[in-house]
């Protein structure tokens, strides 16, 4: 049976990665347009920011969710692969439904829907390497610069592929960050189409120098 595997690369919404942006739109509003010390702009352009964020990534979502459901004939026979999932079946599923609830995720409230629709969410990450790595931010955020975890990366995603690899019997998805590149260890035998509507990066960096250059003219 050939295998195939549908890759698509994760967005985050605001409220998902608070904690890794808070400092990266800290800087940028301080050396823009020079008001990180006044409360009420700081809070005004962070409630903007976040706006603008959550619009691309919802924007890349719905795109997402229309092209994938053209690719996928038997929702049965569909393997999910999720990052950051280290269990599998009915307690995934469980999860993905509590996560899409507490965050309001789109990545994780897709999942559920296809586990809903019949597809099987998979063990995709190996629960050491997936907590080292989370270990490892925590310092770099603490530190307040960034370390490197090019390794603690490549150790998930050769966990990732290694999972793929081994429970794909048919179709599957996997949803994966940018940085991630698990497909480079993934077995010759697997077809991987990409979906990737659009450059959601992209579009909130756009977005971003928009409502910066907006309080730039405010000053």
């Amino acid at each position: 049976m050939a295998r195939k595997l549908i890759y698509v690369p994760l967005y985050h919404s605001y409220e998902e990665i608070e904690g890794i942006v808070e400092p990266i739109i800290d800087r940028a509003v301080k050396k823009s347009v020079g008001v990180f010390g006044r409360g009420k702009a700081k809070k005004e352009i962070k409630s903007e920011i976040r706006d603008v964020m959550n619009s691309s990534v919802n924007k890349y979502w719905d795109a997402v969710e229309n092209d994938v459901d053209k690719l996928i004939d038997d929702y049965g026979s569909l393997s999910v692969f999720q990052e950051g999932i280290y269990w599998g079946d009915d307690t995934a599923k469980s999860q993905a439904k509590s996560a899409a609830e507490a965050f309001g995720t789109r990545n994780f409230s897709y999942v559920f829907k296809l586990a809903e629709k019949g597809a099987k969410i998979r063990e995709t990450e190996d629960m050491e390497a997936y907590f080292a790595h989370l270990a490892n931010n925590k310092v770099s955020l603490k530190n307040g610069k960034e370390t490197n975890d090019s390794g603690h990366i490549d150790r998930r995603d050769s966990e990732i592929a290694k999972r793929i690899n081994e429970k794909l019997d048919g179709n599957g998805i996997l949803f994966l960050g940018s940085l991630h590149n698990a497909l480079q260890y993934i077995e010759d035998d697997i077809e991987v189409t990409t979906v990737k509507p659009f450059d959601a990066s992209m579009d909130m960096r756009v977005s971003l120098g928009i409502v910066l250059a907006k309080r730039r003219g405010k000053k």
